[in-house]
């Protein structure tokens, strides 16, 4: 009977004991990863949290500052971010029913070495010079006359994080000047929108009308003729018919092989491939149709000469695990059997299609194939060993 106690004893002692690790650890990882969000009228200097008589309740006809507290310092939080020697973040307030607005909030260099700061949530005289002034207006003036809870945060809604009702039921006090002001530039730039709107539209269809017109003298002409070219080779080329006026000259691209609808010229009109002259229009080209041969690309032909042997490529390899891989090129008759430390990488240079790589073991043994070289476009290709 008392080994029964005893072992009883033990087993709720190990429970206890493990629980206890479990709320330390998550306490740990709490105080880590956020922090509080203090609210007051004025100024806070306090160092330590519980100093500060937080106000539970604001409304809008008052001043209003937020105090951050954390277990660690600014600078090692990553809520905050550095940019230029600017250490800056994003205050967000959201109401219970999803409504949010966010601010950014910039600090001295010094503050980062700092566990708290006060910062300015609400300010006694807004400014309609202020952008962010103007946006708390629009975004407090959504509400109808009430008390609502608001968390405001930072990073995240679990993070730095702090709670208060905000009191509206005697509307936005100062605020509401701002909101009438906001809401008037809106408008303002909406109208300004809507006539760049219009006057596009009206130039489009002025452009469109002169186009038509246009090409209905050109097309009228009595000495028009049609003409069409075809590509003869297998690039895709792109032709060019001037006729020395925007709205008749055209242009477009032919893939090897195609040929083009004829298309109306008058003599003196030329034709182009690129930069190429290869027509120039007269009364004899009516209902004929122009040859042309697009040049190779630079890729094309390293393509060609990659087919043919006479070129090769070169691609690295790269192990993203931590620890080391064997891996084995096969090119022809000839094989590599190698290995490569953890998150290293290495090249491989100037090999020939139908080169392989093989993700191997250790004596040597093809696990599984993980890049093939078939193409020139191939070249500088990044070969994962380990993903």
């Amino acid at each position: 009977m008392k080994k029964k106690i005893l072992l009883f004893i033990v087993l709720v002692s190990f429970i206890t004991t493990k629980t206890q690790s479990q709320i330390l650890v998550a306490a740990a990882g709490k105080l880590i990863n956020s922090g509080d969000i203090l609210f007051t009228n004025e100024v806070n200097t306090a160092e330590k949290k519980k100093e500060v008589a937080s106000l539970k309740s604001f409304s809008l006809d008052q001043s209003v500052y937020g105090t951050i507290y954390l277990n660690k310092k600014i600078n090692n939080h990553s809520a905050f971010s550095e940019s230029g020697g600017v250490l800056s973040t994003w205050v967000y307030i959201k109401s219970k029913d999803g409504k949010q607005v966010s601010f950014k909030i910039t600090l001295k260099p010094e503050d980062g070495e700092k566990k708290s700061y006060c910062f300015e949530i609400i300010p006694a005289k807004p400014s309609l010079d202020n952008e962010t002034h103007r946006e708390l207006a629009v975004f407090f003036g959504q509400f109808s006359a009430g008390v609502y809870p608001m968390t405001f945060y930072i990073g995240e809604e679990t993070g730095i994080n702090g709670k208060a009702e905000v009191d509206l039921t005697k509307g936005i006090g100062s605020f509401q000047q701002l909101k009438d002001e906001q809401e008037r530039l809106d408008k303002i730039k909406a109208e300004e929108d809507a006539k760049r709107a219009a006057e596009a539209e009206k130039k489009r269809k002025e452009e469109e009308a002169k186009r038509a017109a246009a090409l209905k003298i050109f097309q009228s002409s009595k000495d028009a003729v049609k003409v069409a070219v075809k590509n003869k080779c297998q690039n895709p080329g792109t032709i060019y018919y001037e006729t020395g006026d925007a709205y008749t000259s055209t242009s477009f691209t032919l893939n090897g092989g195609d040929q083009s609808n004829y298309i109306i010229c008058r003599p003196g009109n030329k034709i182009y491939l690129g930069n190429e002259l290869i027509h120039t229009v007269a009364a004899s080209s009516n209902n004929k149709v122009i040859d042309f041969c697009p040049p190779k690309t630079d890729a094309q032909i390293k393509q060609e000469e990659f087919e043919k042997g006479m070129l090769g490529i070169s691609f690295d390899v790269k192990n993203s695990c931590s620890q080391s891989l064997y891996y084995l090129v096969e090119e022809g008759g000839s094989t590599l059997n190698t290995s490569l430390n953890g998150n290293t990488q290495t090249g491989h240079q100037f090999k020939k299609k139908g080169t392989k790589v093989w993700l191997s073991n250790d004596k040597h043994q093809k696990v599984s194939l993980i890049f093939e070289v078939t193409s020139y476009s191939q070249y500088g290709t990044m070969v994962i060993l380990c993903k």
